[in-house]
């Protein structure tokens, strides 16, 4: 199969997401829905990890809830906010949720501030033919 026969659906790496957890999408967005309130709106990108979505009146928040085995390392979180200040989000362990059988996981969830700004891969897309291909490597 040729990269061009490939196409993205968002819809379809939240069931490949799902498939892997005891914990359902709903279960998932009236948590966020609970505990952060306002809108919940999925983050049009997915990965194979994670399901994450914007939440709170004005979408400022982030909800993520990853695979337990794939738990965020909280002291990196704190050292990246502590070295980069406000260019990084506060990031806020609240638990977990579902449980482990069998070769399903439960789900660690996360609150972060939202950055707002155009994402890297936002830019990426936007701009793809005026990236090169290869950055230009730098000795060490």
């Amino acid at each position: 199969m040729a990269t061009s026969d490939l196409a993205y659906s968002v819809d379809q790496e939240i069931a490949n997401f799902f498939a892997k957890t005891t914990v359902t999408r709903s279960a998932c967005d009236n948590f966020a829905r609970k505990h952060v309130g306002g809108n919940i709106v999925p983050v049009a990108v997915q990965v194979v990890c994670s399901y994450t979505v914007y939440a709170g009146n004005n979408t400022e928040f982030v909800v993520q809830l990853r695979l337990a085995s794939l738990q965020l390392s909280m002291e990196t979180a704190k050292l990246t906010r502590s070295i980069y200040s406000y260019f990084a989000p506060e990031v806020t362990f609240m638990g977990q949720i579902g449980v482990a059988i069998k070769s399903k996981e439960a789900l660690s969830i996360y609150v972060m501030s939202r950055l707002r700004g155009i994402s890297y891969l936002d830019f990426i897309l936007t701009h793809n033919s005026q990236v090169p291909e290869s950055l230009p490597e730098f000795s060490s």
